[in-house]
């Protein structure tokens, strides 16, 4: 599950919505990779 689909957010959207957890932008970034169900790929093109 996605943090916005919990309604934890960070400020640009927390003062939009009713009962949403506030994080700061960098615990934000922690619970996205946190929860996460595919693991973070990097393609990289070698020439």
């Amino acid at each position: 599950m996605r943090p916005a689909a919990i309604h934890t957010v960070t400020y640009d959207f927390h003062r939009l919505m009713d009962g949403a957890t506030l994080l700061q932008c960098c615990e934000f970034a922690d619970a996205i990779i946190e929860t996460s169900s595919e693991p973070a790929v990097m393609v990289v093109e070698l020439s």
